[in-house]
């Protein structure tokens, strides 16, 4: 599946939106006119790119983390939205800076699209374009437009060398594993479940599948993760623990087991969101040592 990049243009809506992690718009236009922004929703596939254009300037980007659906208007008080419209859902984290693109719009303008465009001649937002759908070229400018992590800032100016186009997909990969982390922290409440330990900066958040060997699905799924500690991380990648579906610990051996003991690191069952079965069961087959 060819990932796919978007714009959507949501001022009124944005706070309700990128807080909720999702983009909803009606079907037709308030008269029943077609609105090809609208139906754009229904080409999103999880793991898209959405770009958030909201007060004149790119703050926020995401995944999407479901395919489209009908769901009601959220809006209560925008009354011309009746019935059910589109929704996806989709992961959002804020940019280090924001990006206004009406500053350079010189720089890019060849790159958008002439019909269904964003943004107009003047750098605003289209008020009749809610999702846009745009070119890999123009995402990959807005990538490099973006607040990046400091982490992230160092990949590129550290990476000189590689050619821009896997530059580029560093970068994208960079972005996942941030929402990936982000959505992990808040499905464990930021502690870890073993230990619980509660300092961000000592949780890892780990793939259960390693993400060299995921799809591109998998890399994003929050099943497909666990918060751990930073040791207990280290234990868990080796393949020297592992859990059942239960939740409870697995040993690989009696020194691992003996380290849990004198340490008094609780041997507790933990609790794994919903889909995780299917990882798990790939882990305990093919990275845990059981001796």
């Amino acid at each position: 599946m060819i990932q796919k990049f978007f714009w959507v243009n949501h001022k009124q809506s944005y706070k309700d939106e990128v807080g909720g992690n999702y983009i909803w718009s009606p079907k037709r236009e308030g008269n029943g006119a077609f609105n090809q922004t609208y139906e754009n929703l229904t080409y999103v596939q999880p793991g898209d790119i959405v770009f958030s254009f909201a007060f004149g300037v790119i703050q926020a980007v995401g995944y999407a983390t479901s395919s489209c659906y009908e769901a009601p208007n959220p809006y209560c008080d925008a009354l011309n939205w009746s019935g059910l419209g589109w929704k996806v859902d989709v992961n959002f984290s804020y940019c280090i800076q924001k990006f206004r693109p009406k500053d350079c719009f010189e720089e890019f303008r060849n790159l958008l699209a002439l019909k269904n465009s964003p943004i107009n001649i003047l750098g605003n937002g289209n008020q009749k374009c809610y999702l846009a759908q745009i070119s890999k070229d123009f995402a990959n400018y807005l990538i490099g437009k973006v607040g990046l992590t400091v982490e992230e800032s160092y990949l590129v100016k550290d990476s000189m060398t590689i050619q821009e186009t896997s530059k580029t997909a560093l970068i994208l990969q960079r972005i996942g594993q941030n929402l990936f982390r982000k959505k992990l922290l808040d499905i464990y409440k930021q502690t870890c479940p073993v230990t619980g330990i509660q300092l961000p900066i000592l949780l890892r958040a780990s793939h259960i599948k390693p993400w060299a060997l995921s799809t591109s699905l998998e890399r994003l799924d929050p099943a497909n993760g666990i918060l751990l500690a930073a040791h207990i991380d280290a234990l868990f990648d080796n393949g020297l623990i592992s859990f059942k579906d239960s939740g409870e610990i697995l040993f690989a051996n009696k020194e691992v087991l003996d380290i849990f003991t004198t340490q008094n690191i609780p041997q507790k069952n933990i609790n794994l969101p919903f889909g995780s079965e299917i990882y798990l069961k790939w882990h305990r087959e093919n990275l845990f040592k059981k001796i």
